[in-house]
């Protein structure tokens, strides 16, 4: 499934202007979150304020959280584009999931800083993979996100 529109947490552009996010040398790592996730750009900043809600049914406990592979970063003029493969969390499971989550898993201080969120369903209900593939695909064209100067 395609993801919707990537949304940077506010604390991402301060994080990656202080060298705490590498978005292309660090571990970054996905998370699931259930429609009971209300994304907060301000307040949520670490992993920490956000893992109450994160998916515990199904069989998301046992794939989990999932390490982004082939993570890029490019410039083209003043867009510069993150993105990755798509994210691969089992073949056959049983997910019900609202949004999902990138985040930082390498720095210690402060732990699991937040990158952005993407709404699954575009509306913040879920999405369900009833013993099925549960994959998330990053935009075609924009990946996970593109930043610069406003248009």
């Amino acid at each position: 499934m395609a993801a919707g529109n990537f949304v940077f947490y506010g604390s991402f552009f301060e994080y990656l202007a202080k060298g705490l996010i590498d978005l292309d040398g660090h571990t970054l790592v996905a998370m699931l979150m259930g429609t009971g996730y209300t994304p907060d750009d301000d307040s949520h900043t670490v992993v920490a304020d956000i893992s109450a809600n994160e998916v515990s049914s199904g069989t998301y406990p046992d794939y989990a959280r999932v390490t982004l592979t082939t993570v890029t970063v490019t410039r083209s003029g003043m867009v510069t584009t993150f993105d990755s493969d798509p994210v691969d969390f089992g073949a056959t499971v049983d997910i019900l999931a609202a949004y999902i989550v990138l985040f930082d898993d390498t720095p210690t201080s402060p732990a699991d800083p937040l990158i952005g969120y993407a709404d699954l369903n575009n509306s913040g209900a879920s999405v369900a993979s009833v013993d099925g593939p549960f994959i998330v695909s990053p935009h075609a064209t924009n990946g996970w996100g593109t930043f610069g100067p406003p248009a």
